[in-house]
């Protein structure tokens, strides 16, 4: 039985900017080490899943732009992790999916 719980961050970006390497930076300093940072870059026209991709994100590319929810559901298929966690906004608490982890852990 697995008693360590993974976490899969999954992000829709459109031409993410400054905002977009601020937030995979707060994801490299969160607690959980184990977890996947799946970018869905969603028809972007500037560099943002080149940002992802030197961050080390898994980063899949739609050219055509679908839309957030689109995006979002494109990622958590191809999602690993034993949660995966929405960004809906770019600026994330740091410690955000480590309290996630961290209590669903104790449930376990």
């Amino acid at each position: 039985m697995k008693t360590e719980l993974s976490i899969s961050v999954i992000i829709p970006v459109y031409n993410g900017g400054k905002s977009f390497q601020q937030c995979l930076s707060s994801l490299r300093a969160a607690t959980p080490t184990h977890k996947e940072v799946i970018v869905v870059a969603d028809g972007d026209t500037d560099d943002s899943w080149q940002v992802a991709t030197t961050w080390g994100a898994k980063v899949i590319r739609v050219l055509n732009r679908g839309g957030p929810s689109r995006a979002r559901n494109l990622g958590a298929a191809s999602a690993e992790g034993d949660i995966l966690f929405n960004s809906l906004e770019i600026n994330l608490m740091t410690d955000y999916p480590a309290i996630v982890k961290m209590n669903l852990n104790r449930e376990l």
